[in-house]
C-alpha cells in the first residue's frame, strides 16, 4: 500500500519532522490527542503541514492545494468557534482552544456544512486533510486516536 510505504519512509528519515515548527507547536501536539500517534504516523502527518497565525474573523476555507481536500487544525493558542447556520440564525457547535483539533468531522465526511470563526488570535498547525485521511484509512491505531476526537 502507498500509505504503508510512505509511513515506513517517513519514519526512517534522519531529519527531524519538527525542525520546521516552533516549540509551541510541538508542545501543543504533545498535549493533544495526537501525542498518541506513533513517530512514523507523526512524521507522515507533518509532511505538508503549515504553522500559521490567523487574526479574529472567518476561519479560511480548509482547501490547502488543488489535490488536497481540506485541512485539520491543531490549535496551539487562541479560540475557534465552529457553527452551523440556517436562513435565520447561527448555532454554535463547539468552542475549541489550545491543544484541540478542528476539522475532523469534515475530514471523515468529505466536507461539512459547518463554518469556523477565529474568536481570539489563533496560532495553529494546519495539516493536510487528505494525508490524515489516508493515515486513518490504513492505520487502525491512528484511526482510533482520531475517532475519539469526534
Amino acid at each position: 500500500m502507498v500509505v504503508e510505504s510512505r509511513l515506513r519512509s517517513a519514519g526512517s528519515r534522519s531529519d527531524d519532522p519538527w525542525a520546521r515548527f516552533s516549540g509551541e507547536v510541538r508542545d501543543a501536539w504533545r498535549r493533544s490527542a495526537l501525542a498518541e500517534f506513533s513517530s512514523k504516523a507523526t512524521a507522515y502527518v507533518l509532511l505538508g503541514a503549515v504553522e500559521t497565525r490567523i487574526p479574529p474573523g472567518p476561519l479560511p476555507p480548509p482547501r490547502v492545494g488543488p489535490d488536497q481536500d481540506g485541512a485539520v487544525y491543531l490549535i496551539v493558542s487562541g479560540l475557534v468557534r465552529t457553527f452551523r447556520r440556517n436562513d435565520t440564525r447561527q448555532i454554535t457547535t463547539r468552542y475549541a482552544g489550545s491543544c484541540q483539533l478542528v476539522g475532523i468531522p469534515a475530514l471523515i465526511r468529505h466536507g461539512s456544512s459547518a463554518n469556523g470563526e477565529v474568536i481570539a488570535d489563533a496560532h495553529m498547525l494546519r495539516m493536510v486533510g487528505s494525508r490524515l485521511r489516508e493515515l486513518v484509512q490504513h492505520d487502525a491505531a491512528s484511526a482510533w486516536i482520531v475517532m475519539r476526537e469526534i
